[in-house]
C-alpha cells in the first residue's frame, strides 16, 4: 500500500512540476510549484521524515511562493500579455498531450520495483540530523543562497522602478 501511495505522490508531483513549466500564466504557475511542493512533502511523510515534510511545506510552500506571489504581483503584469491566441492554445494542447503519451510510453518501458532496496538510517529527517547536515558542511552554501534571493528582489524592484520612470 505504501508504494503505492509513493507512486501516486511521486506522479503528481511530476505532473505539477511540467505543469509550473508548461503553463503560460505566472501565477498558476506558482500555484503548481505549491502543490508540488506539497506532493513531495507527502514522500517525505512516507520515508517517516515528518520533520523534513513539515519543513517542506513551511519553507518552500509557504514562504518562498509567497515570495515568489509577491514578485509577481509586483511586476505588474497587464491581462493582455497574458491572453494567448486560438492556434498556439491547439498548439498547447498537443504538446501537453505528446507529453501524456510520452510518459505513458515510459510506464510501459521501465520496469518499476515493486518493492524499496533502499535502506534509510534512523536518523533520518529528524531535527539533529537536519541540523547538523544546514550547520554544518553546507552553511555557507545556504546562506548564498538567501543572498541570491535577496537579488532577485532586489532586481525585481530596480525593474520597477525604471519602468515607472520611463
Amino acid at each position: 500500500m505504501e508504494a503505492i501511495i509513493f507512486y501516486i505522490f511521486s506522479g503528481f508531483a511530476v505532473l505539477f512540476s511540467l505543469m509550473v513549466i508548461l503553463l503560460k500564466n505566472p501565477v498558476t504557475s506558482a500555484l503548481s510549484l505549491v502543490a508540488s511542493f506539497f506532493c513531495v512533502s507527502g514522500i517525505f511523510f512516507l520515508l517517516h521524515a515528518s520533520f523534513l515534510g513539515v519543513i517542506q511545506i513551511l519553507i518552500y510552500a509557504g514562504a518562498i511562493v509567497v515570495l515568489f506571489l509577491y514578485v509577481l504581483m509586483l511586476l505588474n503584469i497587464k491581462k493582455e500579455d497574458l491572453i494567448e491566441n486560438k492556434m498556439e492554445r491547439r498548439l498547447g494542447y498537443g504538446g501537453k498531450a505528446l507529453v501524456l503519451v510520452l510518459v505513458l510510453f515510459a510506464f510501459q518501458v521501465i520496469d518499476l520495483p515493486t518493492s524499496s532496496t533502499m535502506q534509510v538510517r534512523e536518523s533520518f529527517g529528524t531535527v539533529a540530523s537536519f541540523g547538523q547536515e544546514l550547520l554544518g558542511p553546507f552553511a555557507i552554501v545556504f546562506e548564498l543562497v538567501s543572498l541570491v534571493l535577496l537579488a532577485a528582489i532586489l532586481g525585481v524592484v530596480a525593474l520597477i522602478s525604471r519602468k515607472e520612470k520611463g
